[in-house]
């Protein structure tokens, strides 16, 4: 290999050298025809002729190599947000520096030239010498110097390329990847839209090439000298010199001319005559056709405004730019990483999508998988399942009412064991000496209600959290093997909690909204109107950010205790990652659910005591209904009275937080408390 790029250095961009006909092909390739290359040399040169062609393929080949690419392992889920990138590989080294004299910009746009203007784009793969299974270089050559070799049984068994001296290098099948547009008469070549139209490119080329000629041949058509006898050879010399000498050229244009002998005849086609403007737009608007590109790209502005123009550079990303993205992302996956042998088996190539973002389409698509989940879910359906079927995205997505922070009690100012004994004392005459009158029904359904949604919608957000939370993970412990760094380093992984807190801050907040509106609502059902006391999100900051910190340290702790399982002496840092990604996703939502649902009562009951606490003086009773289990304790002080709403203090020694401060249950606990306005209450 080495001696082809000796050959294929300075003099690949000299003219081809024509390489000769095919081989007599029998067989299976028999069955297939194709042309030369003869044609796909006029349509490389075509692209240095004709100024609409340049332009088209100047843009397409620009936009493709400016594209970023990433290398990923690819996720047994088989979805693209699971994958965990590669920062370092061989692969990933090589695509980002094909070989020593271009960049990856530069290769991709040549190749891209290649496959735009010949359908086709070989590239040779340079290997080490000492280990042939290494590639190291990549180049792309010209498509009209490679041949294939067919054969009878095996359709192909390698290349030949011509270099501009006419000699013939033999490739195998290993030394070339090709890219090409498939030909449907040549399985072998590709075949791109520049030679479908190279009878029009030509027209457009004479076209130039013909106003060109009026101005250097004296600014007007040709025309006849006519004479009535022979002229011999001295005097024809003389009247065609002296004829050039005064009238050829753009300076000498429109003199009167003076005959000494002969007639001149004047040829009627003028520039109006032969149409040239309209013939180069027919040939502008083909070479476009062929290629699907969009006027307002060419810089064309008739009958272009702002909406078309933004429609055409959507369609020239979508429809131009990821399909040639697509057939390059295709020779990376399928044909350059199985070079690398197993370290690159589970590993894919991907590009940035450069597709602009149509707002209007993707914000009425929002609003209609919204508007389906909504009527979903309202109409019974699980939030998840509902989730599943619109088809909504991982997302962060404000849901039911959250919370308020409990107001500090109104305790007298003495020391704790002071108040703590008048709270005692306080509980021991309620349950001794409880009101006449029996706790107050109250259906708090629409409250279990919000809740439930509530827990749902976080815990629907929360597997998109988790996931990048393992993504994270097993980073840090993948660099941690790779690099020979000390396992106690495996002490130290930690995630971002930022989204999370900010995820479960919105749901508190939403829902303690909620839960100060409902308890209006059971106060008019008493005929006693109360003003909502709505929470502020900073009342949760601390709350939501502990709850997260503690469940983002045991999913740390967890990976850590596996990977220190599964890692043995000199462990695959790679095999590591992937044993601790298989224990993380199994784990179960369980202790999110628990602790995300703690928090989340504890908005409710906090939205709900302010609102108790800023209303008229009425009595308050525990209710522990909202949840279907029920222990011993909270059976126990279910309908007991606690304390009236001028004083809260016994209420927030007995539910401190969210439910009973004696459940078995503990966080699972969602005992609260209900409301009653009696006259004389105030007074009790």
């Amino acid at each position: 290999m080495r001696s082809l790029f000796g050959r294929l250095g300075a003099p690949v961009n000299q003219p081809p050298v024509p390489y000769t006909q095919r081989s007599t092909r029998s067989g299976l390739a028999g069955l297939f025809g194709g042309g030369t290359s003869t044609t796909k040399t006029a349509a490389l040169n075509a692209y240095r002729g004709v100024g609409t062609l340049f332009g088209i393929v100047n843009r397409t080949s620009n936009a493709t190599s400016q594209v970023d690419w990433h290398l990923y392992r690819k996720a047994k889920s088989g979805k693209k947000e699971d994958r965990v990138e590669v920062t370092s590989h061989a692969a990933l080294d090589l695509w980002n520096r094909p070989n020593p004299f271009m960049p990856r910009q530069e290769f991709v746009e040549t190749s891209q030239q290649h496959v735009d203007l010949a359908g086709e784009s070989p590239w040779v793969v340079a290997y080490d010498q000492r280990a042939r299974n290494l590639p190291l270089e990549l180049w792309p050559v010209r498509p009209d110097r490679m041949e294939p070799d067919p054969h009878p049984d095996k359709f192909l068994t390698g290349w030949k390329y011509t270099d501009p001296d006419g000699g013939e290098i033999p490739l195998g099948l290993k030394e070339v990847i090709h890219l090409r547009m498939p030909d449907p008469i040549d399985p072998f070549r590709g075949f791109g839209p520049v030679q479908s139209i190279l009878v029009d490119l030509d027209s457009s080329r004479y076209t130039s090439e013909w106003n060109r000629n009026f101005f250097r041949n004296s600014a007007e058509p040709g025309g006849i000298l006519e004479v009535d006898k022979r002229l011999s050879d001295e005097e024809f010399d003389e009247m065609t010199t002296r004829w050039n000498e005064q009238h050829r050229g753009v300076a000498n244009a429109h003199r009167v001319a003076v005959i000494e002998q002969g007639k001149w005849i004047n040829r009627t086609f003028t520039m109006r005559d032969m149409q040239f403007a309209e013939l180069r737009g027919v040939a502008r608007d083909t070479i476009m056709e062929a290629f699907g590109f969009p006027k307002p790209l060419l810089g064309i502005v008739e009958d272009v405004n702002r909406a078309n123009a933004d429609a055409g550079e959507y369609v020239f990303a979508k429809w131009l730019v990821v399909p040639r993205l697509e057939r390059i992302k295709g020779a990376l996956n399928n044909d350059l990483l199985p070079l690398y042998g197993d370290t690159a088996r589970d590993l894919e190539f991907d590009y940035d999508s450069p597709v602009p973002d149509d707002d209007d389409a993707e914000n009425a698509a929002r609003e209609s998988k919204t508007n389906a989940f909504k009527i979903l879910v309202d109409a019974g359906v699980e939030p998840d399942d509902a989730a599943e079927i619109v088809g909504l995205p991982r997302m962060r997505m404000r849901t039911a009412p959250a919370p308020a922070p409990a107001p500090a009690g109104k305790a007298a100012d003495t020391s704790a064991d002071a108040q703590w004994q008048s709270i005692v004392a306080r509980l021991v005459r309620n349950a001794d000496d409880p009101p006449d009158d029996d706790p107050p029904e109250v259906d708090l359904s629409a409250t279990q209600a919000a809740f439930t949604a509530a827990l749902d919608l976080l815990l629907l957000q929360w597997v998109g959290i988790v996931a990048d939370w393992i993504t994270e993970l097993i980073q840090q412990i993948v660099d941690i093997f790779r690099s020979g760094g000390d396992r106690t380093q495996l002490a130290d992984i930690e995630v971002a909690t930022a989204p999370a807190v900010d995820a479960l801050q919105d749901a508190m907040t939403d829902l303690g909204e909620t839960a100060a509106n409902l308890v209006v609502d059971e106060a008019a059902e008493q005929d006693v109107n109360l003003d909502p006391v709505w929470p502020a999100r900073a009342d949760y900051a601390e709350d939501a950010r502990l709850t997260v910190d503690l469940l983002a340290s045991g999913i740390a702790t967890s990976a850590a205790r596996e990977a220190q399982r599964v890692a043995g002496p000199d462990p695959d840092a790679d095999q590591v990652g992937e044993a601790v990604r298989t224990h993380l996703e199994s784990l179960t939502d369980a202790e999110p659910r628990r602790a995300l649902g703690g928090a989340l009562h504890s908005a409710v009951n906090h939205s709900r005591f302010a609102t108790f606490a800023a209303g008229p003086v009425g009595a308050l009773y525990a209710s522990e209904v909202m949840d279907s289990a029920t222990c011993g304790p909270c059976k126990a002080i279910d309908g007991r009275w606690i304390c009236n709403t001028d004083d809260l203090a016994p209420l927030y020694a007995l539910y401190p937080l969210a439910g009973y401060v004696d459940c078995k249950g503990r966080e699972r606990c969602r005992g609260t408390v209900v409301g009653a306005w009696r006259p004389g209450t105030g007074e009790a």
